[in-house]
């Protein structure tokens, strides 16, 4: 009763004046140059907030595909549970009259740079164009950090190297781990037969038995292939690995820094293509996309940030849930984690009933999670938002819930 206490007393003076809104702003960020990075504001009035004049406000990283406001999760959902909404277009791209400034990367060092310029906009600076935060949300209550597929890296590596605070954090099918989780295991559509799923670790990475012995390369589709018969030439019946190598804006795409070794070595007859970046180049972008050192660190050193982990029997984009298994490894040494919200969350956003795990929790066998529930997208983020928001305003921790935690004795 004690949370409940604090979010009463700390209601605005003038709850009732606070209309709702939407409001665009552009701020001073690096990445951004000269234009700026545009963010937008979705709020509701006090009077529709959540928590008796307080929004809980959720920040939201959308994945490496994502162009423009719109990013898969509607943001008239979140307004209609009085949550506010905070999102940024990358650098070098626009969308509904808006424009941020700088070249696109598709993410990166360019994006978790970006995220601390949202927050220092979040946290009180001024912006170039618009009105400040406190001025828009002066109902502002605890905040939520949300990254979508890959926007969960750039969200976890942010987070965790203080770039920008956030009271709770929830990933949503974000590989976290080498590029080698998410399409290297991957054939011509299939998983590769040298492949075992959950044969991964954040310590050990990802045994592929036999992978350097037998990589080719396809200069004509610019892409590694299975040189089945030895003779380094592709044939009919050699796949092709689904590896990303396209130069994007200032940054390159490109296979994990292990299997570009091995290629190097092995695969690479008659010398690198141009694109092809050197080692130096491949860890300065896996710095800023790979999260696993920064799951490793969580793990061995805790985290005081709440996390959840939201996922789906079959991901959008992986065949395979090793990098499901990993992360929860590198989470589990939060002060609180949980692998999908609580059904009753879920249920309420009409999302159906799946079946849940209590809060600490872990499911590693790769059975187990081909079993999850194909859970509503929308539903099952919003949800997780919702909960952990609810946790961290009334302080409520248990590892399962009977119900949502608000509404509250009829109270909203």
């Amino acid at each position: 009763m004690l949370g409940l206490l604090v979010v009463a007393c700390s209601k605005p003076e003038t709850a009732a004046e606070i209309p709702g809104g939407t409001a665009d702003v552009v701020v001073a960020c690096a990445p951004a140059e000269p234009e700026g990075l545009a963010i937008r504001v979705w709020w509701p009035a006090a009077s529709e907030s959540r928590y008796l004049g307080r929004t809980p406000v959720l920040v939201r990283q959308g994945g490496a595909g994502t162009i423009g406001w719109d990013i898969g999760h509607d943001v008239v959902d979140a307004l209609s549970v009085g949550a506010t909404v905070v999102q940024y277009l990358r650098p070098g791209t626009s969308d509904d009259g808006a424009t941020s400034g700088g070249v696109d990367t598709f993410g990166g060092a360019a994006s978790v740079a970006s995220l601390g310029c949202v927050g220092a906009y979040l946290d009180g600076a001024a912006p170039r164009e618009g009105a400040p935060f406190a001025e828009l949300v002066p109902h502002a209550g605890v905040r939520v950090l949300t990254g979508l597929s890959v926007g969960g890296n750039l969200v976890l590596i942010a987070h965790e190297r203080g770039v920008l605070s956030a009271d709770g954090v929830v990933l949503w099918e974000s590989p976290l781990v080498d590029q080698l989780i998410l399409e290297e295991p991957t054939l011509d559509g299939a998983l590769d037969p040298l492949f075992v799923p959950g044969s991964c670790t954040l310590d050990d990475g990802c045994p592929f038995p036999g992978r350097a012995q037998v990589t080719g390369f396809d200069a004509g589709a610019q892409k590694l292939f299975r040189d089945l018969d030895g003779d380094a030439l592709p044939g009919a019946e050699e796949p092709l690995y689904e590896g990303l190598h396209e130069v994007r804006g200032d940054g390159v795409a490109f296979y994990s820094e292990e299997m570009a070794a091995d290629a190097e070595a092995t695969a690479l007859v008659d010398g690198v293509p141009g694109w092809w970046p050197d080692g130096s180049a491949r860890a300065t972008f896996w710095a800023d996309w790979d999260a696993t050192e920064t799951l490793r660190a969580v793990r061995d050193e805790g985290s005081d940030t709440p996390y959840l982990l939201l996922a789906r029997g079959l991901d959008h984009v992986q065949l395979i849930h090793d990098h499901v298994a990993m992360a929860q490894e590198g989470l589990a040494g939060a002060r609180f984690f949980r692998l999908n919200p609580d059904a009753s969350y879920v249920r309420a956003l009409g999302g159906g009933t799946p079946a849940e795990q209590p809060a600490g929790a872990l499911v590693l066998d790769p059975v187990a999670l081909d079993a999850l529930p194909m859970t509503d997208l929308a539903a099952l983020v919003l949800a997780g938002e919702l909960e952990l928001a609810d946790r961290l305003t009334l302080d409520r921790w248990e590892p399962d819930l009977d119900g949502v935690l608000w509404p509250v004795s009829g109270l909203r």
